[in-house]
């Protein structure tokens, strides 16, 4: 399982795009200056290749499916639009090369020190730095922080994920108490916790973490400061996912009951709602 991973394609923070004549357009999806098309563009492929669209916020969320794809289209940021979420290999081509027919592509994951790096442009895959070579800082900085000799450094842990990796409270916690305490306290809660999961595979990955700190999240730094791209690693996936539901909720129940951790939630990503989930499953 791949740990982290987004997509960004460049377009003007003021962009419109008249998608009402385009074979991608899906009915009642009106694009707009914050989603030029990419949404509208990802739904309509997979709906081609079999995957039905779902809902999975919506008050009775529907079935579940074996093969699933969910990701959010971000609102466009300093120039940049990102795609979060996990784009599985099998449909990877199927949605990138009509995508980069939009905007250049740029799919950047880390498996926990190991970073993977590609590019689409204008329908076919291409070498990043002839991709977005208009896009750099300077002359060949793509290549130079992708292929970039760089040391692993040793990040701050506590039970072996990196200190900015756990949630604040216990970032908190961890640092009012002493290490080897924290490090003991921790590990129970983690045991704990593989043990009610089973020991399975979901488990351990829910306890694996990007590290950013590594060869592979120092070649991703150096990539988007190359390509001056801004708030490129936050919100994650889960944050987002988890946000967006209760912010969802909130919309639907203005005074429905706040639970334990779900103000912190919300306040992680304030603007949730204007993101764009896209849910699609095939059985």
């Amino acid at each position: 399982m791949t740990i982290w991973h987004s997509l960004y394609l460049p377009f003007d923070d003021n962009a419109t795009r008249d998608l009402s004549d385009s074979p991608n357009t899906i009915i009642g999806v009106t694009p707009s200056s914050t989603n030029p098309g990419v949404a509208e563009t990802l739904k309509a492929e997979l709906v081609a290749h079999g995957y039905t669209l779902f809902d999975p916020f919506a008050l009775i969320p529907g079935k579940a499916y074996p093969q699933a794809v969910r990701l959010f289209v971000a609102p466009v940021h300093d120039g940049w639009m990102r795609v979060i979420g996990e784009i599985d290999p099998a449909v990877r081509p199927l949605l990138l090369a009509p995508l980069s027919e939009l905007a250049p592509c740029l799919l950047v994951e880390l498996d926990g020190i190991e970073a993977h790096v590609e590019a689409y442009l204008e329908g076919e895959p291409a070498p990043p730095e002839i991709a977005f070579m208009t896009y750099a800082r300077e002359h060949d900085c793509i290549r130079l922080a992708l292929q970039g000799l760089f040391e692993s450094k040793p990040s701050p842990s506590v039970g072996g994920l990196p200190f900015d990796a756990l949630p604040a409270d216990i970032q908190e916690l961890a640092g009012s108490i002493d290490t080897k305490q924290a490090e003991a306290l921790f590990a129970r809660m983690s045991g704990a916790f593989a043990q009610k999961a089973g020991g399975s595979d979901e488990a351990r990955d829910l306890l694996r973490q990007p590290n950013w700190n590594s060869a592979g999240g120092a070649r991703i730094s150096a990539l988007m400061k190359c390509l001056r791209i801004t708030s490129w690693r936050s919100p994650d996936f889960v944050t987002l996912r988890d946000a967006y539901a209760l912010h969802t909720r909130r919309r639907r129940s203005p005074n429905a009951t706040l639970y334990p951790g779900d103000s912190e939630t919300i306040a992680a990503v304030p603007n949730a709602l204007d993101y764009t989930p896209i849910y699609a499953g095939k059985s």
